[in-house]
């Protein structure tokens, strides 16, 4: 599969300007699964949500045609790339009431609610665009302060298969393009307890198809 370009996701575990603990540039991609995922993104109207919904099942069907079956079928379930966020929320919530009787349940353990989760990574560090795409590209400095976990970006997604010590199988990687697309929430703000909006981010102006990098 060539590189093709996700649709709007949510960051996570951001690990795109300095490498992750394997050595990697990496992170995870939440998608949208139905419209509720994207009430937290001001502005949008319903008939807007579909089209970024319906742009992410156009996106997994793509993906999943590109599975070459018979070369994997003895190593991997196609179905595994995609991550069902709803299962992994019902686990953290199950956790952690399991470790912590009577006490609220935090929002961190629904971070993955109504979404699809992709994990990407890379031995190369991605470019950076902004918002509009005009800017041109952006440095790692930008980035450190601009994408964060809990905003929305695009990335370039690569397939590749993958033999490890006996082990086969097929994954997504991180390819050379994530472009910031707007603020939200941020995840470790509210993980840590502290305040679930930035006071200092400001939702990205509305932008025109052009301002998007094709």
């Amino acid at each position: 599969m060539e590189a093709i370009k996700s649709p709007y996701a949510r960051l996570a575990w951001n690990h795109l300007t300095e490498k992750d603990e394997h050595d990697k540039f990496s992170c995870a991609l939440y998608l949208p699964k139905n419209t509720k995922a994207l009430d937290s993104v001001k502005g949008l109207s319903d008939t807007q949500k579909q089209q970024l919904v319906d742009g992410v099942e156009a996106f997994r069907k793509n993906v999943m045609a590109t599975v070459d079956k018979e070369k994997t079928a003895k190593a991997f379930k196609s179905e595994t790339l995609f991550k069902d966020g709803d299962e992994k929320a019902d686990a953290a919530v199950d956790t952690f009431k399991a470790e912590n009787p009577g006490k609220e349940v935090p929002a961190y353990c629904n971070f993955t609610r109504n979404m699809w989760v992709i994990n990407l990574k890379s031995m190369y560090q991605p470019d950076f665009y902004g918002p509009k795409a005009s800017e041109g590209k952006l440095g790692a400095d930008w980035a450190s302060e601009n994408i964060y976990a809990g905003c929305w970006v695009r990335a370039d997604v690569r397939d590749y298969n993958w033999n490890y010590q006996g082990k086969k199988g097929y994954s997504l990687g991180l390819g050379g393009m994530v472009q910031k697309w707007t603020d939200d929430s941020s995840f470790e703000a509210s993980s840590s307890g502290g305040s679930e909006v930035d006071d200092a981010l400001e939702i990205s102006p509305t932008a025109t198809a052009d301002d998007f990098l094709d």
